[in-house]
């Protein structure tokens, strides 16, 4: 079971997501294009990393890990 946190920027040009992987046991951080396209990792390991936010300028994204 997978699943997916989504967070829009105020800007609305990417997404910050985070998201499971196939087992359920681990989660990363991806951005991509506001429309979904061009998924990118930012984040890989064993730790849970998760709640992306964005800073107020959408230059960063700060989550838990």
């Amino acid at each position: 079971n997978c699943a997916t946190f989504t967070v829009r920027p105020r800007n609305g040009r990417y997404l910050a997501i985070a998201t499971s992987d196939a087992t359920g046991q681990d989660f990363d951080i991806a951005v991509a294009a506001a429309n979904g396209s061009g998924r990118r990792k930012i984040t890989e390991g064993p730790a849970w990393d998760e709640e992306p936010a964005w800073s107020p300028d959408g230059k960063w994204i700060a989550f838990a890990s």
